[in-house]
């Protein structure tokens, strides 16, 4: 993440600016409700429709950050981002457990999956 945020801050200026602190909490703070999200999504429609969707959500976040155009629209795609990341670590560790068998290779899945 702090590589990452170097080389994005040289192009948007955000090493010296206000939005350096903005640019990672908000996508922290979109993790929050992504479980209520996930959840319900999983419990209505299958784990497999929620973990689509969260993958769904990562897509257009990273699409929106390839070709943001100032910090504004860059936050925005990190918020899409971190809605997607949350939605997909909610729904991953139980849908592995549910495809894994037999139980000895649960542990082995999950590290994969994580």
């Amino acid at each position: 993440m702090g590589h990452t945020l170097g080389l994005i801050g040289a192009s948007f200026y955000l090493r010296t600016s206000p939005y350096n602190r903005w640019f990672v909490a908000h996508t922290l703070a979109a993790k929050i409700p992504a479980p209520y999200l996930a959840s319900y999504l999983a419990d209505r429609f299958g784990r497999r429709v929620a973990l689509f969707t969260g993958s769904v959500f990562c897509i257009v976040g990273a699409i929106v950050n390839t070709f943001a155009t100032g910090v504004g629209m860059l936050i925005g795609g990190r918020v899409i981002l971190g809605i997607g990341t949350g939605m997909q670590a909610t729904i991953a560790a139980p849908m592995v457990q549910e495809l894994c068998h037999p139980v000895s290779y649960y542990s082995r899945q999950l590290q994969v999956a994580s």
